[in-house]
């Protein structure tokens, strides 16, 4: 072989050489590439992993301290399983951020938020629970209190129907004793009054310079006395007596004059009105007394049969008649 082809030779084995030597290093950086590329999605897939794990472990325990708060309510047990429901759905969140975004930081801040959410959760299920005991225990005290105020409503109407029984009882009584006393005091009453035997009435008729003259006839009869006798009755206590006269007029009213005397006393008989026209006051000592009254009517009286009544301490003690012709 030439020199010439030696030479030409040597020169294509030095460039073989160089271009391995250039495809040994391109290969060697895409290694250590690669190798870095490896370490790379490693490290991330083991935070990947720390991570979810994290979030596995906080919505477990999420669960259980929901669950653990599950009682008899029906409206907190139904929140429960809504909240249950969020949480579940902000969990797969988290997971799509970790393994399909592929963004670490965004799925630790969620990681946060699950957590705060989780944890409000389980305070809000607290506080409404602890409300509910207290409500329940209001509940019950009302209760017990309505069974209390129904037993003592239940006492007190008996009570009151004994009451009403025994104020019936001492109704029916006291009418009973006010009977009798009325009874007794009516006795009383009639044992303290004063009979009169005799009632004289005579007209007179004045005259100028000479006494008066007495008359029968109406159109003469200027004025009258009035003239009594009563009954002895030891009873009675001694001092000041009324007598009331009562001059009635054929047509049944009463002569009635107020200026002159007249009035009213209450009838003990019958508890009415009654008028009269004049009244006497004496004094009785127990024996029979005599006693006069007269009166003086300042009009004409009409002519027919007059009655006289007289009453002593409300009570009719005598009666008696005069004619005016």
């Amino acid at each position: 072989m030439s020199k010439s082809n030696n030479s030409n030779l040597i020169a294509i084995l030095g460039v073989i050489i160089f271009l391995l030597l250039g495809l040994v290093g391109y290969q060697w950086y895409d290694i250590q590439q690669l190798k870095q590329a490896v370490t790379t999605t490693k490290s991330t897939l083991i935070e990947n992993e720390k991570i979810q794990v994290e979030l596995e472990q906080d919505y477990q325990s999420a669960l259980d301290n929901l669950e653990e708060l599950r009682g008899t309510n029906t409206e907190l047990n139904r929140l429960i399983d809504e909240q249950k429901i969020e949480l579940a759905a902000q969990k797969k969140k988290v997971s799509s951020l970790i393994w399909t975004k592929g963004e670490l930081k965004s799925a630790r801040e969620e990681l946060e938020i699950f957590r705060t959410q989780a944890a409000g959760y389980a305070n809000q299920i607290r506080e409404l629970s602890a409300k509910n005991n207290q409500l329940n225990a209001t509940n019950n005290q009302l209760a017990a209190d309505k069974t209390q105020l129904q037993t003592a409503i239940t006492e007190q109407t008996q009570t009151i129907s004994n009451l009403s029984d025994q104020k019936s009882q001492l109704t029916e009584i006291k009418a009973k004793m006010e009977a009798e006393n009325k009874y007794l005091a009516e006795k009383v009453g009639i044992g303290q009054i004063i009979k009169v035997n005799t009632i004289n009435v005579t007209p007179y008729k004045t005259r100028s310079n000479k006494d008066a003259k007495v008359t029968t006839r109406a159109k003469n009869a200027d004025y009258f006395t009035a003239c009594i006798t009563t009954e002895k009755n030891e009873v009675v206590d001694a001092g000041e007596e009324k007598f009331y006269v009562r001059l009635i007029s054929p047509g049944g009213e009463t002569i009635y004059d107020e200026s002159k005397g007249s009035g009213e006393i209450i009838s003990k008989t019958d508890g009415t009105n009654v008028r009269y026209t004049t009244v006497k006051n004496t004094t009785y000592q127990n024996t029979n007394l005599e006693a006069c009254i007269e009166y003086n009517p300042d009009y004409t009286l009409p002519s027919g049969n007059y009655a006289v009544e007289v009453y002593n301490k409300g009570y009719l003690v005598g009666q008696s008649a005069f004619l005016l012709k």
